[in-house]
């Protein structure tokens, strides 16, 4: 663990020294550890290399370290935002400028989100050597100040006097970037400055010693852009001095740099354009790999969709269903209960019958008797007539001859009257026995009670 961590510094020293062999070979020796690696440690390692790769003009090897490692920040803000911004950096040295703005903007806002000044810092300067009419150096700088960072402070003066070395604050801009430079030793800075000091004085005999500063710390960290700069310097410097050797060999110098850093420059051109063809390469298979995914999904959701209509239409069977066997059910529950209610009007009108029996069982018995009562009444009231038409019949036959016409019809009159009351018994009689059996009923002669 501590071994990776002395490895890790000594990649980043090498790095600031301008020894990019030296730094590559430390920080993947980090990389390639199989030990348990400090949080963070791996993730340092990794943003170092990227940077060396950037510096090279590696740009396929960069893009393709950050893709394949872009995962492993396991949700840390800080690494996922660092990496979005060296991939906003990756496309703004590969010229892909719409690309490196996008991925600057994400970066800066990620930064907001997570309150990283710094790296918002960062991101915003990226954006502003892309956009310089978007940036905002004071701005950058009162934060720089806010955040204690000297390292930012120094770099946002040195932006913003090559911004507007013009201005009426500009040299103090400058003055204060090279104060904090040479005190925290930052020597990349503190080259850039001197460079700058001797542009400003360049009709004066300072900016020799300027830009001859410059130019040796550029040497030494192989800062081969800083160094041409400083070389054109001293080379316009001499030549306007009428030091015509120094500056015949500044201008040797100066060539050979202006051919290295077009060498280079070519180097990086040729890469930029074979990683922008990568990458078009592999966008048009990501977009291809999309059209296909698209299809599928496509395919995917009409199938969902015909399975979801045949659960639909199987949902309505299953409801209409479960509606015909609520209804059987409460069917046969009415059916039930219209049963029992049956039952209870069958057993009630049993029961009611047995009761109209008993009673038409009384009502016969109830009927015998008066027949049997209207027999003997008709027997008893018929023996007194039978005896007065007997005895009328009797003294009509011993006294009808000395009887007068007058006595005679009384005669008449009480045999007509007991035969009549005879036949009025017989009748009510018969009639009391309607209800037993059937009589044939004869006409009664009714003039008989008209005449009388």
């Amino acid at each position: 663990m501590v071994t990776s961590r002395l490895n890790l510094l000594q990649g980043q020293l090498y790095l600031a020294e301008g020894n990019i062999n030296q730094a590559a070979f430390y920080i993947d020796k980090v990389l390639d550890s199989k030990t348990l690696l400090p949080t963070g440690h791996k993730e340092e390692a990794l943003a170092t290399r990227i940077q060396l790769l950037l510096q090279t003009g590696d740009f396929a090897a960069a893009y393709n370290l950050l893709e394949k490692n872009h995962v492993t920040t396991n949700g840390d803000s800080y690494y996922s935002t660092r990496f979005t911004l060296l991939e906003g950096k990756l496309f703004a040295d590969a010229g892909m400028d719409s690309l490196a703005t996008e991925k600057l903007e994400k970066a800066q806002q990620s930064a907001i989100q997570s309150k990283d000044t710094v790296q918002w810092i960062a991101a915003h300067q990226a954006l502003a050597t892309l956009h310089p009419e978007r940036g905002n150096y004071q701005l950058i700088h009162e934060l720089a100040l806010k955040k204690n960072e000297p390292h930012l402070t120094a770099s946002v003066l040195l932006s913003m006097y090559e911004a507007d070395p013009l201005a009426t604050t500009a040299t103090i801009w400058l003055d204060e970037a090279l104060r904090i430079s040479r005190i925290h030793g930052y020597e990349e800075l503190l080259g850039k400055a001197y460079l700058l000091k001797g542009l400003q004085y360049a009709q004066c005999d300072s900016a020799r010693y300027f830009c001859s500063k410059s130019f040796d710390i550029a040497e030494q960290l192989h800062l081969h852009a800083l160094q041409l700069r400083a070389c054109n310097c001293l080379q316009e410097w001499h030549a306007n001095h009428h030091q015509w050797e120094e500056a015949y060999r500044f201008l040797n110098i100066q060539k050979g740099l202006q051919q290295s850093s077009d060498e280079a420059n070519l180097v990086r051109k040729v890469n930029a354009a074979q990683f922008n063809e990568t990458l078009r390469q592999a966008q048009e298979t990501s977009r291809g790999l999309i059209q296909q995914m698209e299809a599928r999904e496509l395919a995917a959701n009409a199938q969902l969709e015909t399975q979801q209509q045949k659960l639909k239409r199987m949902s309505i069977w299953l409801l209409v269903i479960g509606i015909l066997m609520m209804l059987s059910y409460f069917l046969y529950r009415n059916k039930a209960r219209y049963n029992r209610e049956l039952q209870l009007l069958n057993h009630d009108l049993q029961q009611a019958n047995n009761k109209l029996a008993a009673a038409n069982q009384e009502l016969a018995q109830h009927n015998d008797a008066l027949d049997q009562f209207a027999a003997v009444a008709a027997h008893d009231l018929k023996g007194p007539l039978r005896t007065i038409h007997s005895f009328t019949q009797l003294l009509r036959r011993r006294i009808g001859s000395s009887l007068g016409e007058e006595e005679q019809s009384y005669f008449a009159y009480i045999t007509e009257g007991t035969t009549r009351l005879s036949n009025l018994i017989d009748s009510l009689l018969a009639f009391s026995r309607l209800g037993k059996k059937w009589t044939n009923l004869s006409p009664y002669p009714c003039k008989i009670f008209c005449n009388r």
